[in-house]
């Protein structure tokens, strides 16, 4: 038994894209499976999209990530460089810097962000908290009213 991987073949049919696999190289709940990873591709052809989940992520990558969607959000509203600086009172290379670098201070990310309607969002980064086991869901629920954190 040695691994093949799956190959796709993407073809457009009257817009709709068709998967198709060969029921050879998996079985059927794979292929299952498959179909509804597809379906849940939305916006691209690029079957590598649905890795994104699966990376390790760094600081960089993140920061340049959130200043990427910024231009893609600026560029929709039809705003320049210089106009967001003048809505938002961050000065015009520090746009400049974090689109091309993703490198701003929090206060000028919260102004552009504002600038934007994006309010909401940024004030609710960290307003629920997260658990990847029932251990740490535990010591949220016991820690929920304390101030500060303390070692035993």
């Amino acid at each position: 038994n040695t691994f093949r991987p799956l190959t796709f073949d993407i073809r457009q049919k009257q817009r709709k894209k068709n998967l198709s696999i060969s029921r050879k190289s998996c079985n059927f709940a794979k292929y299952l499976n498959i179909i509804n990873i597809y379906s849940k591709m939305q916006d691209t052809n690029n079957i590598l999209s649905l890795l994104d989940n699966y990376t390790l992520d760094n600081v960089e990558d993140i920061a340049k990530g959130i200043a990427d969607d910024f231009r893609k959000r600026r560029i929709e509203k039809n705003l320049t460089r210089k106009e967001i600086s003048e809505m938002s009172g961050v000065p015009l290379g520090n746009v400049a810097r974090f689109e091309q670098k993703g490198l701003i201070s929090l206060k000028n990310l919260i102004l552009l962000a504002m600038s934007l309607k994006y309010t909401s969002e940024v004030k609710s980064i960290f307003s629920s908290p997260k658990y990847s086991t029932m251990d740490e869901l535990t010591q949220i629920r016991k820690n929920s009213k304390k101030k500060k954190a303390s070692k035993l």
